[in-house]
């Protein structure tokens, strides 16, 4: 895989480059916005990008637009100090496709990284027709759900979550942005409407007796285990 890490600390760009280099990544660098922009507008091929939050005086939020018009298919991930969610939000509404708070781990960073390349792979594969994690299936043309040969039958909404999740298995997906993947960001942030939707999936799958499981932490976000 191809990642350009913008990263305006010394010792952090070495340490995050050699890291994932022993993991067979090949690594771009770039150490200000002036780099940044420098790849922006050359042609190597980039799978992942990871953007410190504060480069200097600069926000590298504010550059994701410009980057994702050049590069449509790298996924942006952003690192930060700032950690709210709000925040976490705010980047994803802009195009970001994760969000990490500092302090992180190298583990989590590395795992992440891997979540964003199976969801580019899933983008490659839209034009199947099902998809499978563990032994549950989804028909993409009828909207049905199958554990074992049993058909669920699932909510617009419903179906559209838990596509989200299977498509990117083990990912954890905030609140928020699943309120902004599955009801294009019409609903407030204290809406429980995610929650009770999560509640309604799991009511289904538990009674069709899966073996797959809708996993959840609080204040954190969901996620499916196959």
């Amino acid at each position: 895989m191809y990642i350009l890490i913008l990263e305006d600390e010394p010792k952090v760009i070495k340490f995050l480059s050699s890291a994932l280099k022993a993991e067979g990544h090949n690594i771009y660098e770039a150490i200000n916005i002036e780099q940044l922009k420098d790849y922006i507008y050359q042609e190597e091929p980039i799978d992942v990008a990871i953007f410190d939050r504060m480069i200097g005086s600069h926000d590298s939020l504010n550059f994701i637009k410009e980057f994702k018009s050049k590069h449509p298919d790298t996924a942006i991930l952003i690192l930060s100090a700032i950690n709210s969610p709000e925040e976490k939000a705010h980047a994803l509404d802009l195009g970001a496709d994760d969000y990490i708070g500092k302090p992180y781990s190298l583990a989590e960073l590395s795992a992440r990284i891997r979540a964003l390349k199976r969801r580019g792979q899933a983008k490659d594969k839209s034009s199947y027709t099902s998809l499978v994690v563990g032994d549950i299936t989804l028909d993409l043309m009828s909207h049905f759900a199958y554990v074992g040969g049993k058909k669920i039958d699932l909510s617009a909404k419903e179906f559209k979550l838990l596509l989200t999740l299977m498509k990117n298995p083990s990912q954890v997906f905030s609140k928020y942005h699943l309120i902004n993947i599955v009801w294009d960001n019409q609903l407030e942030t204290e809406s429980n409407v995610v929650e009770s939707t999560v509640r309604n999936i799991r009511k289904k799958l538990f009674e069709a007796k899966t073996k797959s499981k809708i996993l959840s932490k609080r204040n954190v976000g969901y996620w499916i285990e196959g």
